[in-house]
């Protein structure tokens, strides 16, 4: 058969898996030219070669194959300016996508390095830690129930992208004592402009107070650690956060307990200017 390529021949064409001539069929884009009655064998020709180019840069540029339809008239015509330009806003949305992971990347790795000199520390011991701001949501009551604590971590990081934060690591718990009493909100620490509403607190740099704790076999609660070790009492706040080192333990949770006393009304006062 003159011009007729079998579909292992025509997939070589362009170094392309036949399970994706197969999905292309059946999914309405691309037909074979040909399928033999008798041997259910498929062929195509040599012009559909256009046909899967155009496939393929779908694919290679992010657009999923099912919006390829948009792009296709009625006489089978490709607009392909309009292709392209939604690709290369395609591809500069994953550039920005990359860069955001970079930036958590760049920001975990500098994390790591100032927990260094800290690693297994005993006791009670003085840290210098920069200025951090943390979108937060309530959790008085519920910290202990895992399931949740990830719902409630769920919606901060969808807080975060509403809000143009990005999320960092580390995640974790914070104790506001006032009135006798404690509030408890879990965090993400992230980087952004401050939206300046009661969901973000700004933690000011200064040396804090702190000991290192793994909750794994311990009794007692992330409650009573801070009661345990410090001198806690209205207008003082208590960050319980994980401690992220070069190598993770699957086994435990490594945890920084850091103690900033009468700082309360400051940090509160700063979320609303």
């Amino acid at each position: 058969m003159k011009d007729l390529y079998t579909i292992s021949e025509f997939s070589k064409f362009r170094k392309l898996n036949i399970n994706s001539l197969r999905y292309y069929e059946k999914i309405g884009f691309l037909h074979p030219a040909y399928i033999d009655p008798d041997t259910k064998y498929r062929y195509y020709r040599s012009t559909q070669l256009n046909q899967l180019d155009v496939i393929m840069m779908c694919t290679n540029f992010g657009i999923p194959i099912k919006n390829l339809r948009q792009y296709i008239d009625a006489d089978g015509q490709v607009a392909e300016k309009a292709l392209l330009e939604d690709s290369m806003e395609t591809a500069r949305a994953r550039i920005r996508s990359a860069e955001k992971d970079l930036e958590r990347i760049r920001y975990m790795l500098d994390f790591i390095e100032e927990n260094r000199p800290y690693l297994d520390k005993e006791g009670i011991y003085t840290r210098h830690i920069r200025q951090r701001l943390f979108a937060t949501a309530d959790c008085t009551g519920f910290q202990h129930d895992l399931k949740k604590t990830e719902l409630v971590l769920y919606d901060l990081y969808d807080y975060c992208e509403r809000h143009a934060l990005l999320p960092m690591l580390p995640s974790g718990f914070m104790f506001l004592y006032h009135d006798g009493g404690v509030s408890v909100k879990i965090y993400l620490e992230c980087i952004g402009e401050i939206p300046g509403d009661a969901d973000t607190f700004v933690i000011p740099e200064g040396d804090y107070q702190c000991m290192q704790y793994s909750f794994a076999g311990r009794r007692g609660t992330m409650d009573s650690v801070a009661a345990d070790s410090f001198d806690v009492h209205d207008n003082c706040i208590v960050i319980l956060t994980k401690v992220l080192m070069e190598n993770l333990s699957v086994r435990s949770v490594r945890s920084e307990v850091q103690f900033l006393p009468d700082m309360l009304d400051q940090i509160a006062g700063r979320t609303k200017g």
